[in-house]
């Protein structure tokens, strides 16, 4: 018996392909938008931790006292960050049975201003 005939599918883009030839052509129709589209998803993925900003190459074209502001800015931004960590961890927590007391306390509040203002 002869094989059975295997039908031809014309060469067409998939999905994939598609959005790619897209994003191509918007980047070629707005190159501005582009840029700050790019710029603002760096800045993402810095926020993120998954890539570093470019300060090294910053760096290299410092003079001996921007490099030493520079190193203090970072000191002091560090020392900033556990400051915060510190005061945060110094607030004492309210336990479940406070918060609930508050919250009832403020809902209470609330009931009485409504029958006031209904009367």
């Amino acid at each position: 018996m002869p094989a059975a005939a295997v039908k031809k599918i014309a060469d067409k883009l998939t999905d994939a392909e598609k959005k790619k030839k897209k994003q191509e052509n918007k980047l070629k129709a707005n190159p501005e938008k582009a840029a700050e589209k790019a710029e603002k998803n760096h800045a993402r993925r810095v926020r993120r931790g998954q890539e570093k900003e470019e300060e090294e190459k910053k760096i290299e074209s410092m003079t001996e006292e921007e490099k030493e502001m520079a190193e203090q800015e970072a000191k002091d931004k560090e020392e900033k960050k556990l400051a915060k960590a510190q005061e945060k961890l110094s607030k004492p927590k309210e336990s479940s049975a406070e918060i609930l007391a508050r919250i009832k306390k403020k809902q209470e509040a609330e009931r009485l201003e409504k029958r006031k203002s209904e009367m």
